[in-house]
């Protein structure tokens, strides 16, 4: 049991010096310190494409919407003449209403982000 006691106290010694001398080592080749990236980065980068997306179905959306209401305005007939007339306002702000949703979401998302 002695040579036991002997034999593993001498390991542990050796054992310190070997781990002490890897460890120096080891801090000396990593002196860069080591950064995370952004967690949120993707979401953000996602969240861009599809605001982007969104504003451009909204440009396509203004774009349908004159051109129909054009449409039905110069090949209908009196009554809906005169019911686009009535209600031209109204036909005016939902059309800009619904092209310019996109752009007043991405204000406050940038609003609420920066």
């Amino acid at each position: 049991m002695n040579t036991l006691t002997h034999y593993v106290s001498k390991v542990r010694a050796k054992s310190k010096g070997y781990l002490l001398s890897l460890s120096l080592f080891l801090s000396g080749i990593l002196t860069s310190p080591v950064y995370a990236d952004d967690p949120f980065a993707k979401t953000e980068a996602l969240s861009q494409q599809g605001i982007s997306k969104v504003q451009g179905i909204g440009i396509v959306t203004l774009g349908l919407a004159v051109v129909v209401t054009g449409l039905i305005y110069g090949f209908g007939g009196r009554e809906i003449k005169a019911a686009i007339k009535k209600h031209w306002v109204a036909i005016a702000v939902a059309i800009i209403a619904v092209s310019a949703g996109p752009s007043i979401v991405e204000w406050g998302f940038n609003f609420v982000k920066g």
